[in-house]
């Protein structure tokens, strides 16, 4: 997780704008695929640095919390028993 992740988060923070998704104006399938991935990292307890990734602890938040994000994340946190 500290070598492979950091990079990644990098890179992510690097190309994300001041708004609340990644292309353009508007939710895509470019903020869910991504999105998702933080969904299972959030699973087993790992998170976003909100000093070093701002703008992705930022974006990961407000894609989080969004209906729909949030119906199914507490659904798979229900249904796997997870807690983190």
């Amino acid at each position: 997780m500290e070598e492979a992740l950091p990079p990644l988060f990098d890179y992510v923070e690097s190309h994300l704008g001041d708004g609340p998704f990644l292309v353009d104006k508007a939710f895509s399938i470019a903020d869910i695929g991504i999105a998702t991935q933080f969904v299972n990292l959030r699973h087993v307890g790992v998170g976003v640095d909100t000093r070093r990734w701002p703008k992705l602890a930022r974006w990961v938040a407000g894609i989080h919390e969004r209906p729909s994000f949030r119906k199914i994340i507490e659904e798979e946190r229900t249904a796997f028993g997870f807690t983190a």
